[in-house]
């Protein structure tokens, strides 16, 4: 599988969730729904981005258990 064989690097997975984690944080507190954003739109980037935060924290997580190299 293609996934398998690429080397995961720990710290960068982890560097990239907590940086989704603060896009999604910042997200909900400057995008505020208007006349060009409606509230759904807004909840979707904010869920999609702490989805996708949580997803890399998680995936750091089975890594490390696993005794990936860089952390």
């Amino acid at each position: 599988m293609l996934l398998r064989s690429q080397e995961k690097h720990p710290r960068l997975i982890l560097s990239l969730g907590l940086s989704f984690l603060i896009l999604g944080a910042c997200a909900r507190l400057f995008l505020r729904p208007s006349a060009h954003l409606s509230a759904n739109l807004v909840d979707g980037m904010t869920g999609f981005l702490y989805g996708l935060a949580i997803a890399l924290l998680v995936m750091n997580l089975i890594v490390n258990r696993r005794g990936g190299s860089g952390a």
